[in-house]
């Protein structure tokens, strides 16, 4: 149940490491004032480093081996990843990653908000980022949300990943939008690619069918594994495998979703389940398709209310694993919980030295404290009503703390063209009205500045 890397993808490597070795840093915007404008510049095994901005742009890598980086590659700071930030403006995929020679992409430390992705099976394109087959990709400390695909069949709005040999890791996936797999996407044909550390919530499913619905769709492909993630509170299945051989969940916690906690269907399909948490989700805790002939194994997992299931294997459990708190989406685990060191004897021992826990948060026996992936940060836009609008509009905030704060609106172009509001703003709701009679007709972005944080939402004005 753990990747293996093959002969070639070790060759690969071997290759990528030789190439970095003669690799140049290219500067955004100090040397070149847009992200695409530093990729066309690049030379194999560059890195694209972009300072902290928000940048209105839909890019392509194609050309060359190459790391995509924000400032947090530099300093380790998450607050750099909230902080810059690539717009799609609902114009196409933000990023898109296209086929080159199976050599390495990175893309790490950004927001990647308002991609938009168009076409129809199978030919459609993933919203905030799209890989193509033949290209290693690894994603790593994006926040990915806000993104849309359309289309028939369409899938993948935050992430549709083509890609074998593939890594998504330390992400932040919410408020994507697509007919089934809206916040990831595996495709067709895909080998051996691993989903770890994610955070996965709040994103939505079109299709109404539960046999559909899935905040991860993992279709057709082969050894994928979904490791470490929390998945709560999207409105579909947290996990669906169709026919795809070889599927491991591994010390996932998935719970509080609209559809299944897993669902494995259609001919072929296979599902090996170790060291998770399933439960709490509005259908049962993990769907098998015997009719389609599928294959569920389930071991060291607490699988809520699903004894005597047939996959229900050993070190199971059927407890309540006492959750923190649910109504506040808080997934440590208390003091108590029959899931703390309660995995697999054989899995790897925790960070403590203890035996494993259950579930994607682990706790720290040495602190008395649990570890999870991290957040963006607190502050968010609630709401922008109405919208579309056609005179005016009213945009409603939240802060956790008072701030120095500013919010501005922007066009199209990614200019300001209206401050609204700059000062001190007290913690808590707060709302402003913008009057938007002097500008045409269109797409703008407001965006709120307080402390180090941003945070953008789309708005559209008809007159």
């Amino acid at each position: 149940m753990k990747l293996i890397l093959t002969t070639i993808s070790i060759a690969l490597l071997a290759i990528f490491i030789f190439a970095v070795a003669e690799a140049g840093i290219i500067y955004v915007p100090s040397q070149y004032p847009g992200i695409q404008q530093g990729i066309n510049a690049s030379s194999p095994g560059d890195t694209v480093l972009v300072d902290i901005g928000y940048y209105c742009e839909n890019i392509t890598i194609s050309n060359n081996p190459l790391t995509l980086a924000g400032m947090f590659i530099m300093t380790g700071d998450t607050a750099a990843i909230s902080n810059t930030i690539i717009d799609g403006l609902d114009i196409t995929t933000t990023i898109t990653i296209q086929p080159y020679d199976h050599f390495p992409v990175e893309v790490i430390g950004f927001t990647i908000i308002n991609g938009f992705g168009t076409g129809n099976w199978p030919y459609g394109h993933g919203g905030g980022i799209h890989t193509g087959d033949s290209v290693l990709v690894n994603i790593d400390h994006c926040y990915i949300h806000d993104n849309l695909t359309v289309g028939a069949g369409n899938r993948g709005a935050g992430i549709y990943i083509n890609s074998s040999y593939s890594r998504i890791s330390n992400c932040v996936f919410y408020d994507n939008e697509a007919r089934f797999g809206p916040a990831i996407a595996v495709g067709y044909g895909t080998r051996e690619t691993v989903i770890d550390s994610c955070v996965i919530y709040d994103n939505i499913c079109t299709d109404t069918s539960s046999d559909y619905m899935s905040a991860i769709s993992i279709t057709n492909s082969y050894d994928i594994t979904v490791s470490h993630c929390l998945i709560h509170h999207n409105n579909g299945t947290g996990v669906r495998n169709w026919g795809s051989y070889v599927t491991n969940i591994v010390n996932c916690t998935i719970s509080g979703n609209g559809g299944y906690g897993i669902n494995n269907t259609y001919y072929n399909a296979d599902i090996y389940v170790q060291n998770s948490i399933v439960g709490y989700n509005t259908l049962m805790a993990m769907f098998n398709n015997y009719q389609h002939s599928a294959v569920a194994s389930c071991e060291y997992s607490d699988m809520v209310r699903a004894t005597g299931m047939p996959w229900f294997g050993e070190g199971c459990i059927d407890s309540d694993p006492m959750f923190a708190d649910t109504l506040a989406r808080d997934y440590y685990l208390l003091a108590g919980s029959p899931c703390m060191d309660t995995g697999d004897p054989e899995s790897p021992l925790d960070p403590d030295s203890t035996l494993a826990d259950m579930g994607a948060i682990y706790h720290d026996h040495m602190t008395n404290v649990e570890t999870a992936p991290e957040l963006p940060g607190d502050l968010a836009l609630l709401r922008i009503y109405p919208n579309p609008f056609n005179a005016a509009t009213t945009i409603e905030y939240v802060l956790t703390e008072t701030a120095e704060v500013e919010i501005s609106i922007y066009n199209l172009l990614g200019q300001r063209i209206e401050t609204l509001y700059t000062g001190k703003s007290p913690a808590g709701n707060q709302s402003l009205i913008w009057n938007a009679d002097e500008y045409p007709s269109g797409v703008y972005f407001t965006r709120l500045r307080a402390g180090d944080k941003i945070h953008s939402r789309k708005i559209i004005f008809l007159k």
